[in-house]
């Protein structure tokens, strides 16, 4: 079967957005920067044209893209009466990804999938998967030139967070050439970067350090010291009043280890019942995904 090319998918998704009036928006259970800028971005342009745009997330909306523009709009509970022309998911590499969300596709007349992990399916009835794009945020950032529409400021800033967070503040080595052209095309648009970047990765409240410290103190080194394995137990987030939202960035300290190749952060969700999730990192040298997709995770 012959592949169809980015060019294409995009002019169709710009019909679909130009033809219909409802969308509903959403993206992974516990949503991150790059979910939650994506959607904001492109909500704010279908209102832009005329359009009705909700954003739906599953989970908890970190304390910290508090400030993304349009953030206070976001949904957590689905009208079970309500029905939308389209739907458009991002970072959902299956349907599973959304939670909840999964009861309410009967309701979505023609459903989008925008992803940009090499372990999405096409479940859409069109689908944009660019494993080559290091970020969702990228991705919109193609959809919103196809629509031929001038990005306002918060609209940018909103992608810039997408960006920044998937990358690693660009140091990730998904970071491309065409990363940093969108960058500089976002930073034209006045999106005040360092502002950004400081509440991003240079704040953190006082019970995300006390976590990181204790977290610190598991951790150990598996297989001859390429594999890093740090834990948090439910008990050690109350004793530091922090949020599961807190340990976002840990994983990414077993990575700092000379010779570590990945690095794994096991948490304890919830005593009762139980539930533990999985953060995992690595390098270029190990694919984590085709790990994380065995568990229903990779978003």
């Amino acid at each position: 079967m012959k592949k169809i090319s980015s060019q294409t998918i995009l002019k169709r998704i710009a019909g679909i957005i130009r033809k219909n009036k409802t969308f509903f928006l959403a993206g992974h259970i516990n949503p991150d920067g790059d979910t939650l800028g994506s959607c904001l971005a492109l909500a704010s342009v279908l209102k832009r044209l005329g359009k009705k745009a909700t954003v739906f997330v599953v989970g908890a909306v970190p304390q910290n893209l508090g400030f993304l523009p349009g953030i206070n709009e976001v949904q957590t509970q689905i009208n079970p009466q309500a029905s939308y022309d389209a739907g458009i998911l991002m970072e959902c590499s299956n349907l599973e990804r959304t939670g909840s969300i999964l009861d309410f596709k009967r309701q979505i007349k023609t459903l989008v999938n925008i992803d940009h992990h090499k372990t999405s399916t096409p479940y859409a009835h069109v689908n944009l998967i660019e494993p080559k794009s290091a970020s969702n945020a990228e991705l919109v950032y193609r959809v919103i030139n196809a629509l031929q529409v001038k990005m306002k400021k918060e609209e940018a800033m909103c992608l810039y967070v997408g960006i920044a967070t998937d990358t690693g503040r660009f140091h990730y080595s998904n970071t491309t050439p065409e990363t940093l052209e969108t960058v500089a095309d976002l930073l034209r648009l006045g999106v005040p970067a360092s502002s950004i970047n400081d509440r991003l990765f240079a704040t953190k409240p006082l019970p995300a350090l006390k976590l990181l410290g204790k977290c610190l103190t598991t951790l150990s080194l598996e297989h001859h010291g390429t594999i890093c394995i740090q834990t948090i137990d439910h008990k050690t987030l109350e004793e530091c009043g922090a949020l599961m939202e807190h340990s976002d960035d840990i994983v990414n300290y077993g990575l700092m280890i000379p010779g570590v190749a990945a690095s794994i952060l096991i948490k304890e969700e919830k005593k009762d019942p139980p539930r533990v999730s999985v953060s995992l990192r690595a390098r270029d040298t190990v694919d984590m995904s085709a790990v994380a997709e065995v568990f229903g995770g990779g978003g």
